[in-house]
This record gives structure tokens, C-alpha cells and sequence, in this order.
């Protein structure tokens, strides 16, 4: 029966707790700021060359949490300023690798101040669940055997041999 005392409770429990006014909100603005400041550091010591692997990684986890943000507000659209991001980040690493050192050039420090600008504006306005869920897709991503979780360009890989 729809209206029982029985399935009343099952919808009950099914629910997902109410989002307090906390995580509706933007999060604070000092909060905002102090993690601007860390990432915006990270790329000046980048543009440098006196990164470091605990550098990369925070621009390279900045990128990612601004895609997922991206995501859960426009869908899987317009991932190309992410794959540009990656794709000199990564190309830093193998530099890294290389023993070249920890640096950026600045045309790529261009292509990650665009993120580090869009990651500051979700900062300021996308509301706090988001960014616990995309901080939670971040861990999954980092503990997981993937290389990316942006999607692959289909229109580039369809035409690579």
C-alpha cells in the first residue's frame, strides 16, 4: 500500500540529509582567498622554475577540481581549457623527469592562470556541497589507476592513427 506506515519510512531513510545554509552558501571569502593565494603561488614558483613535485600537484589537483566544478555546473561541455591545462602540465612533468627542473614557460603559465582565474570565481560563488563533491571526486580520481578524468577529445583521437 502507497500510503503505510511501512514505505513512509523506507522513503524516509532513502533521502539524502537537507543541505544546511552552510553548504548552500559560497564558502567563506578568507577561505576563498587563502586557497587563491596557495595556487596562484604555486604557479609563480612554477613561472620560476623553483617548483617542486608538491607544486605541480597542487596546480595539477586546482585543474582538476575546477573541471568537476565545471561539470556539475555546465555538464560535459567546453573541456578544452582543462586538456590544455593537463597537457602542459604534464609536459612539466616529463621535463621534470628529465632532471630540467621544476618550470613553466610563460605562454603555459597563460593556459593555467585561465583555470587559476575560473577556479577563483567558482571559489567565490559555487555553493559549498559542490565543492565537498568535487573534492570527494578528486580523492576517487587520485586513489584510482586513471590517467585523466577529463574526457578524451574524441574528434582528435578518432583522427589519430
Amino acid at each position: 500500500m502507497a500510503g503505510s506506515p511501512d514505505s513512509r519510512k523506507t522513503q524516509r531513510h532513502s533521502r539524502k540529509k537537507p543541505l544546511t545554509r552552510e553548504m548552500l552558501l559560497p564558502i567563506p571569502a578568507v577561505n576563498a582567498r587563502a586557497a587563491s593565494l596557495e595556487r596562484h603561488l604555486a604557479l609563480v614558483k612554477m613561472r620560476s622554475g623553483h617548483g617542486n613535485a608538491d607544486v605541480m600537484s597542487c596546480l595539477l589537483k586546482t585543474v582538476y577540481m575546477t573541471y568537476f566544478l565545471h561539470e556539475a555546473q555546465y555538464g560535459r561541455s567546453a573541456f578544452e581549457p582543462f586538456r590544455d591545462a593537463e597537457r602542459v602540465l604534464t609536459q612539466s612533468v616529463r621535463s621534470a623527469e628529465l632532471k630540467d627542473g621544476w618550470s613553466l614557460p610563460d605562454n603555459d603559465c597563460a593556459i593555467i592562470e585561465t583555470i587559476l582565474t575560473l577556479h577563483d570565481r567558482q571559489l567565490d560563488s559555487v555553493p559549498a556541497h559542490l565543492l565537498a563533491t568535487a573534492q570527494e571526486r578528486l580523492n576517487r580520481f587520485i586513489s584510482s589507476d586513471r590517467i585523466s578524468p577529463i574526457p578524451p577529445d574524441i574528434a582528435v583521437d578518432a583522427a589519430t592513427p
